[in-house]
C-alpha cells in the first residue's frame, strides 16, 4: 500500500473530480463544486490514515479541521450568494469547465502531499523525522500549524459578519484585516509551510519534494 499511495492519492483525487465535472455539466450547475473539493481533501486524509504514529494522528486531526471548515464555509458562502461567481460564464463551455475541475483537483493534491507523506512513511514503519518522537521544535510547528488555522478561519469569521453588518467603511478594517488586505489567505499559506515542515525527512526524497512544493 505504501509505495502505491500517492497513486491511490491521485486516482481518487481525480476520480473524484472527473465524477463531479460530469455530473456538474449534465445539470449545469456549480453547486457542490467547493464541497466536492472538501470531501476530496478528507478522502486523503482517510486513505492512509494508521493511528500508530503520533506526528500522523496530530496532523490528521489538524488537515481535518482546516478542511472541513474550508468545505462548510464555501458551501455555506456558495448558498448565501445563490451562485458562485466564478463560474460566470464557465458552465456552457465543457472544456473550460474541466479545467476548473482539474485545476481543483491539482491543487487538492498538492495541499494533502506533506499529509500524503507522512502517512507513507508511518506505514513504512518509520515517522516522518529522523528520531521516534516528536521533539521541540515539532510541537512548535504544531503550534505554528494550529494558529494558521485560527487565523484562517477567524478571518473568514470576521469578514462575513462585517459584509452582513452592510460592509461598514466601504474596505473591511476588523479584526486581523486591519493587519493585512488578506489575513485569510496568509492563514492558507502559512498552513502549507508548516505542513511541509512537519513532513520534511532528509532520509526520504519524497519528504523533500513536499518540501519544495
Amino acid at each position: 500500500m505504501t509505495s502505491a499511495l500517492f497513486m491511490n492519492g491521485a486516482l481518487v483525487t481525480y476520480g473524484l473530480q472527473i465524477a463531479g465535472f460530469i455530473a456538474a455539466s449534465a445539470l449545469q450547475t456549480e453547486t457542490f463544486y467547493d464541497v466536492l473539493g472538501g470531501i476530496n481533501f478528507l478522502s486523503l486524509a482517510w486513505l492512509g490514515y494508521s493511528s500508530t504514529s503520533e506526528r500522523l494522528l496530530y496532523l490528521t486531526a489538524l488537515f481535518c479541521i482546516s478542511r472541513g471548515w474550508l468545505l462548510v464555509f464555501l458551501a455555506w458562502r456558495a448558498h448565501n450568494r445563490k451562485g458562485d461567481s466564478r463560474f460566470d460564464g464557465v458552465i456552457a463551455k465543457p472544456m473550460l469547465f474541466f479545467v476548473y475541475w482539474m485545476a481543483q483537483g491539482t491543487w487538492v493534491y498538492l495541499i494533502s502531499l506533506p499529509l500524503l507523506i507522512v502517512q507513507k512513511t508511518n506505514n513504512n514503519g518509520g515517522t516522518s523525522n529522523d528520531d521516534d518522537a516528536l521533539r521541540a521544535v515539532d510541537y512548535s510547528l504544531f503550534v505554528g500549524l494550529a494558529f494558521s488555522i485560527y487565523l484562517e478561519i477567524s478571518s473568514d469569521i470576521q469578514k462575513t459578519r462585517w459584509i452582513l453588518d452592510g460592509r461598514q467603511g466601504g474596505f473591511c478594517q476588523v479584526g486581523w484585516w486591519k493587519y493585512s488586505r488578506h489575513p485569510n489567505y496568509a492563514g492558507e499559506i502559512f498552513q502549507g509551510w508548516f505542513a511541509a515542515f512537519l513532513s520534511f525527512d532528509s532520509k526520504n526524497i519524497s519528504s523533500l519534494l513536499a518540501f519544495l512544493s
